[in-house]
């Protein structure tokens, strides 16, 4: 199958890479040999608290970006503590361009800032886009309910909306359909 002429992936932290279990079940989809957690200090304005990563999961995420025509990208409140912090801990993405929190340009209406960089991507760089948070499904449920649904019309073949589960982070599944994406399947 053939590739399309580039992707963007859109990657957040917590919930996604960063898991957020309540409890031991919450991340028994991946080997168990294959979490870290590390409780750590960050100092101001970040704070402290745990990380829990899954290597496998970041190896995946790593193959991803070195895949012909596909850039990653931080799409996360971290903003570029992503790059200074994070990535030095769990080992990816150290060099990749964290989106802004504003983004010029685009219409008011258009609501979460996240939503407008992928959107952005997509129509201004004409890119196919991953984007992988575990805040899309709410998101998507507050526009519905305010009735702006004609905000996700963007949302169409060339965007892949993965919205993992917090306590979980992303899974095999996940990494799994956005490869699919990404090769054209």
């Amino acid at each position: 199958m053939t590739r399309s002429a580039g992707a963007e992936v859109f990657v957040d932290i917590d919930g996604v890479i960063n898991a957020q279990p309540d409890g031991p079940d919450d991340l028994e989809h991946w080997p168990a040999d294959t979490w870290r957690s590390r409780y750590v200090d960050f100092g101001a304005p970040m704070g402290a608290g745990t990380l829990t990563w899954n290597l496998a999961a970041v190896d995946a995420l790593r193959v991803m970006g070195a895949m012909p025509g596909v850039q990653m990208r931080w799409c996360t409140t971290w903003g570029d503590h992503a790059v200074d912090l994070l990535a030095p801990i769990v080992g990816l993405g150290h060099d990749w361009p964290v989106a802004p929190w504003v983004v010029k340009n685009t219409p008011t209406s258009f609501s979460w800032w996240k939503a407008q960089n992928v959107n952005r991507a997509v129509a201004a760089r004409g890119v196919r886009a991953v984007w992988i948070d575990d805040d899309i499904d709410t998101w998507r449920r507050e526009v519905a309910l305010q009735q702006r649904d004609h905000e996700l019309g963007w949302l169409h073949e060339s965007v892949l909306a993965v919205c993992p589960d917090r306590r979980r982070g992303i899974t095999s599944d996940h990494i799994q359909h956005i490869e699919q994406f990404l090769e054209g399947a």
